[in-house]
């Protein structure tokens, strides 16, 4: 979420300036922003690399949408529509995401379609 936040803020900055300001703001180890970086892209959610601004791609923009009207919400369950969540999900080549099982490998267990 902080990533994509921060992405959506800053339009003209590269990745790596945009987490150096997030990791000093926020006191959040570097690394562990770059690692949650990398993921968010091999998951299709943001884009970044060879000296082009980070942007966030339309599946990003879906999520962090959803994500943000359920946190305003008053009521604990998502009203979206799981159909269109599917089809979001499905356009952004991610399927799942379990990071934490996935190993050394961003990539790795996520479930990206290749």
């Amino acid at each position: 979420m902080l990533i994509l936040r921060e992405i959506e803020n800053e339009q003209k900055e590269n990745i790596t300036q945009i987490l150096i300001r997030a990791s000093a703001e926020r006191n959040i180890p570097l690394s562990t922003l770059k690692m949650n970086a990398r993921i968010l892209r091999d998951l299709g959610l943001i884009g970044f690399g060879n000296h082009k601004t980070a942007e966030i791609t339309e599946a990003g923009k879906f999520v962090l949408a959803a994500v943000s009207k359920q946190l305003n919400s008053k009521t604990p369950h998502s009203s979206m529509d799981r159909r269109t969540c599917q089809r979001h999900v499905i356009r952004s080549r991610a399927v799942g995401c379990n990071p934490v099982r996935a190993g050394s490998n961003p990539a790795e267990g996520t479930g990206v379609i290749r």
